[in-house]
């Protein structure tokens, strides 16, 4: 069955204030993995289900995906995702710093081909 591999990072705040970064591996399965829209779809579905799972306020987060296996990764699609209500908790600044503290190693490679500014502001996903 055709499927869809992804690779996508949440960083959450519990209420004490802790920060936490979570790393997800996985592929899905969908019937048509040159159908775009199809495998998005596929995609956000696990990731709004893992943010939906998450015992913490999910801060932001981004996700790779592809239906192509043989594909270099860094030309997967991209998903980013943050909290509508981050600029309420957090300045410009303190939200630069959590992404630049808390994104995994392997996604900061990947964004090095993104302006940090279109991982801000050009999220697909508002959260909540």
């Amino acid at each position: 069955m055709p499927r869809v591999k992804l690779n996508f990072f949440l960083v959450s705040e519990s209420d004490e204030g802790e920060i936490f970064t979570d790393q997800f591996k996985m592929i899905c399965f969908v019937k048509n993995p040159n159908d775009d829209m199809e495998c998005f779809d596929r995609v956000d579905e696990v990731v709004i289900e893992h943010i939906g799972l998450c015992e913490n306020t999910v801060i932001f987060g981004g996700c790779f995906y592809s239906s192509k296996p043989d594909l270099d990764p860094k030309y997967w699609d991209m998903i980013t995702f943050k909290d509508r209500n981050i600029h309420n908790k957090y300045s410009d600044r303190d939200y630069h710093h959590l992404i630049n503290l808390y994104t995994p190693d392997e996604f900061i490679n990947k964004f090095k081909l993104f302006p940090k500014t279109k991982f801000i502001n050009q999220s697909k996903k508002n959260l909540h």
